[in-house]
Parts: structure tokens; C-alpha cells; sequence
């Protein structure tokens, strides 16, 4: 996703500060802003508020358990699977296998 309307730093006080001063720019009742300007950073801030709240996934320590001569892993995945698609939970997986 390209980001049109907000810089890095990508941390919660920072994006609330630039959220705060564009709201002020893009406004609609403010001159040069509109509706359609405000709607688009609108839905930029939701997007990385929404991936800034969502939990990551935490990995267990690698456990070495001994079976036939094999090491094998155990790998603890939380994270809240409700809206994402099926392309986003692949690559979250993806993350887990090597």
C-alpha cells in the first residue's frame, strides 16, 4: 500500500499528530479542503491504526523433543484471524514455516 497523506515514523503518537494537523488541512469546510481529499487520508489513518492495534504473532521457544532420531518444533501462533483474508493468512503462516 502506498501511503499518500502520512511520513514515518509509523508509531501510534506520531500518526495521531499528523492525523491531527491534516484534519485541519483537508477539512471540508476548510479552503483547498474536500470531501473526497478528507475521505482518502480518513481511510489511510484507519488502515495503519488498524495494523499498528493488531496483535502480533508470538513463536514458543524451539522445544527439542526426541522421536525416532528427529528434532521437532513446536511453534504457538496467536493472533486474531477475524477479517483477514485468506492472502494475508498465508503470509502469516509463511512467516512461521521455513
Amino acid at each position: 500500500m502506498l501511503l499518500k497523506y502520512f511520513l514515518p515514523p509509523y508509531t501510534k503518537d506520531n500518526i495521531g499528530a499528523q492525523y491531527k494537523d491534516l484534519c485541519k488541512k483537508l477539512h471540508p469546510d476548510k479552503p483547498g479542503g474536500t470531501s473526497a481529499k478528507f475521505i482518502a487520508m480518513k481511510n489511510e489513518y484507519d488502515t495503519i491504526i488498524k495494523v499498528l492495534n493488531t496483535p502480533k504473532p508470538t513463536r514458543a521457544k524451539h522445544t527439542r523433543t526426541k522421536k525416532n532420531n528427529t528434532f521437532a518444533r513446536t511453534v504457538v501462533i496467536n493472533y486474531n484471524f477475524d477479517g483477514n483474508t485468506l492472502e494475508e493468512i498465508k503470509k502469516i503462516l509463511k512467516t512461521f514455516i521455513r
